[in-house]
């Protein structure tokens, strides 16, 4: 169920009151890239719910997904909620070097 902001952002975009067309679970597929998810375990505008729909879906079709929770961490990252975020910025940008190193470096 939409909130009305994103309900109104869905119709905008997609031309269509069904919500399931702006979402990225819909699209899932066999052969689908590999994915990194980074989710705040604090995060009130996304629930981590979704994430792990997601993630379940993408490895029953056979996919790559890698999800990193963030402990405090809001939607964005950007507004800790109790605390610092762990891991912290400095690492998630790491993890996410290694990702891409992993998945996008041609000729590695």
């Amino acid at each position: 169920q939409l909130n009305p902001y994103s309900q109104s952002n869905v119709n905008t975009m997609m031309g269509s009151n069904d919500p399931a067309l702006a979402s990225p679970i819909t699209y899932v597929s066999p052969g689908d890239p590999p994915f990194m998810l980074i989710h705040g375990d604090a995060d009130k505008s996304v629930r981590m719910a979704q994430d792990e729909l997601f993630a379940a879906k993408m490895r029953a079709n056979g996919n790559y997904v890698q999800q990193l929770v963030v402990r405090n961490g809001d939607h964005g990252l950007l507004n800790p909620i109790k605390g610092q975020i762990v891991p912290n910025k400095q690492q998630i940008s790491q993890d996410i070097q290694n990702f891409f190193i992993r998945f996008l470096l041609v000729g590695k």
